[in-house]
């Protein structure tokens, strides 16, 4: 009978101990997946050179200034203390493209720290949830976490269908989304005054520029 080989089993059995590095400077890490049969889920992060306070508030309140995907936000209830608020959300995948709307809720408020929103669609559901850390008196670390999950026939059949080509997309739509993140904060940082200035809108009412 052959006997296995000590030294090669404890080769096998050995812990891995390597560390994942942090992404260089002002830089994103890349998103990390996985997936069921129903569900993936997706982590970027990125590193912003703006005040952690200014980073949360421009992440979670002006998301269709910046974001690729989102078109525009329709707030339904808004809650004294945040969690519990209503919105509705208008998707697009691409220019020209459909929209998608998504009901939307604020399940988490931790200014400025954490933020959760739930989106409900027809066919998909998605939990958003952002990490701010402080990385300095004026840098930050934005760590985006998404679960998508579909909840009809269709959509499980989608990821089933579908799947790695999906997978792919929303890795680099991820990405897309924290760069263009990263350099709408950085814009505003750049000119502190206009980013808190009120002025007037056409209607004449102030606005924040």
């Amino acid at each position: 009978m052959r006997t296995a080989d000590p030294a090669r089993s404890a080769r096998h059995t050995e812990p891995s101990t390597r560390q994942t590095e942090r992404p260089p400077s002002g830089t994103s890490r890349a998103p990390e997946r996985s997936e069921g049969a129903d569900f993936m889920k997706i982590e970027a992060a990125v590193e912003i050179d703006a005040p952690l306070e200014e980073v949360f508030r421009w992440t979670t309140e002006h998301v269709p200034e910046w974001s690729e995907t989102v078109v525009r936000e329709e707030i339904i209830e808004r809650t004294p203390e945040g969690v519990g608020s209503r919105f509705r959300c208008i998707c697009r995948e691409r220019e020209n493209g459909p929209e998608t709307e998504f009901d939307g809720e604020l399940v988490r408020h931790e200014p400025p720290h954490r933020a959760t929103v739930v989106l409900r669609g027809r066919q998909f559901d998605l939990k958003v949830d952002y990490v701010f850390e402080p990385l300095g008196p004026a840098r930050a670390r934005v760590t985006q976490r998404t679960v998508v999950r579909g909840k009809t026939f269709a959509g499980r059949l989608l990821f089933a269908i579908l799947g790695p080509l999906a997978r792919r997309s929303s890795c680099r739509a991820a990405a897309r989304e924290l760069d263009r993140l990263k350099t709408f904060c950085e814009r505003r940082t750049s000119q502190p005054y206009a980013a808190s200035r009120p002025s007037e809108s056409e209607d004449g009412n102030p606005r924040i520029e």
